[in-house]
């Protein structure tokens, strides 16, 4: 989660506070990596500006797809690696 938020804090620029872990209840009692993502407010003029933008939605997506990526390849084995 704290690699995800540094991530996508290059594309908000907010840099608000750190993930809250397991606080959260829909986190709380899982057995596996997880993280919720909030994309911004659509009541937030400038959030609603960057979600409709196709350009913003598509780093955004990259950015959240290279992270789980990056986790994965860094905790799991490589199936049929022999080293």
């Amino acid at each position: 989660a704290g690699i995800l938020q540094s991530r996508l804090d290059g594309l908000y620029k907010t840099g608000e506070g750190a993930p809250l872990g397991e606080k959260l209840y829909l986190l709380s009692y899982l057995d596996c990596p997880a993280v919720i993502l909030e994309t911004g407010y659509l009541s937030n003029p400038a959030d609603e500006e960057k979600l409709q933008d196709p350009a913003h939605r598509q780093a955004f997506c990259q950015a959240v797809a290279e992270t789980v990526a990056g986790f994965l390849k860094s905790r799991l084995p490589l199936l049929g690696d022999s080293r």
